[in-house]
């Protein structure tokens, strides 16, 4: 059994430059004429020690020391902001980092959202959320404990305005993004969460896919109050695993079921279940919209479906050859690509969202990637969750 399947499944059964604490900058002054840093361009050359626990910053001097020494990333910035060598970003031969360690605190994170400025990831081994600044990856807080009481959170969802977490424990956790500041959580035991795996906001309420119990539940974004529940009939909900809002419908991938259900937001009416045929669902989990099509990586097929949004048609099931899918996880899109977490080979596969044609696929510990799971994209870069890794890994997105 799968890592991910295991922990959904004892979940069912249970009622920029980020350093560790700090940086020391060392200025190298001796021999060196301040003229130099920065050099004509305005631009200020350093080493960072990515080696080791005592991550340091030395500034040098361009035009005396042409390369940094084992152990060290260089890095250049300017009074604006952080530079970086765009040939290796280019190629993605190159990454924001791969964060982890001191007070970050991730332990098996699984998901991982963004604000519209920070970045959150939900700790499940931890029963903790991180919040990282989106632009540098330095860490802002860790919220866990009283009053948050995280058990296991493994779903993640942003309302323009708080954050809304779910809990394996069977309860969903409510805080004000701005601040980290606890606002309710949610049980709802009689309609009920059950190991709720994933989170969605359609503009005006909240979504919440109840792996353990085969349900879907909707919220009232504004008070938390409980709208209705769903289940059992022609939904078909099967260990529902991934949730994604096209702006009028829910696709709701069916981990259990092999199947995709969609539902009308503005009701809760079932719309259709996808089974079965060319569409090849085999635990699809992760589930992305692209404002024109519908993206499902299944995780146990190793591969990803193209759905129709407007009619639900099968559009093709990318696998094989360099796709090098491996229990597909977590699906974001950029814009114009989509990026899928591939959690059975610690890579993350890139496509052509107008096509599905394969771009790159980054992987290992070059980028830091360590059985990726969760995925989020910030107008820039594309955040993955390393979920045997205690990481989040920074990809530019183009």
């Amino acid at each position: 059994m799968s890592t991910i399947k295991a922990m959904k499944m004892m979940a069912r059964s249970r009622p920029v430059m980020a350093v560790t604490v700090a940086v020391a900058v060392a200025v190298v002054v001796g021999g060196v004429g301040w003229a130099s840093i920065p050099d004509s361009g305005g631009v200020i050359h350093g080493c960072y020690k990515t080696g080791g626990t005592n991550h340091g910053l030395t500034v040098i001097d361009s035009a005396v020391t042409a390369q940094c020494p084992p152990g060290y990333t260089s890095l250049d910035w300017n009074q604006s902001a952080p530079q970086s060598d765009l040939s290796r970003v280019a190629t993605l031969n190159w990454y924001g980092g791969a964060y982890g360690g001191g007070s970050y605190g991730f332990n098996e994170p699984y998901a991982v959202a963004y604000d519209g400025s920070h970045i959150w990831v939900a700790n499940c081994g931890g029963d903790s959320v991180t919040e990282m600044s989106a632009d540098t990856g330095a860490w802002v807080q860790t919220l866990s404990g009283r009053p948050y009481r995280f058990k296991c959170p493994y779903a993640l969802a942003f309302d323009g305005t708080h954050m809304w977490v779910g809990n394996a424990g069977g309860t969903v956790t409510e805080f004000d993004a701005s601040t980290g500041a606890f606002v309710q959580t949610l049980t709802h035991r009689a309609d009920g969460f059950s190991a709720p795996d994933a989170i969605a906001f359609d503009g005006t309420h909240v979504w919440v896919a109840n792996y353990g119990n085969d349900s879907v539940t909707e919220i009232n974004a504004s008070t938390g109050a409980l709208v209705q529940t769903l289940s059992g009939g022609s939904y078909g909900f099967s260990e529902p695993g991934g949730l994604a809002y096209d702006g009028t419908h829910l696709w709701v991938t069916n981990n259990g079921g092999r199947s995709v259900t969609e539902i009308e937001a503005l009701t809760g009416a079932w719309v259709q279940t996808l089974s079965g045929g060319s569409y090849g669902f085999d635990d699809p989990d992760g589930v992305a919209f692209d404002g024109t099509h519908v993206w499902v990586g299944n995780y146990e097929g190793n591969s990803v479906t193209e759905i129709d949004a407007l009619t639900g048609a099968w559009v093709q099931t990318l696998s094989g050859g360099p796709y090098g899918l491996d229990e597909p996880g977590g699906v974001a899109f950029d814009g114009s690509h989509i990026w899928v977490a591939d959690n059975g080979n610690s890579s993350v596969t890139e496509l052509e969202a107008t096509s599905g044609a394969w771009v790159r696929t980054p992987s290992g510990a070059p980028f830091g990637l360590d059985a990726p799971y969760g995925i989020a994209f910030d107008g820039s870069h594309i955040w993955v969750a390393n979920l045997d890794g205690n990481s989040v890994t920074d990809l530019p997105a183009r």
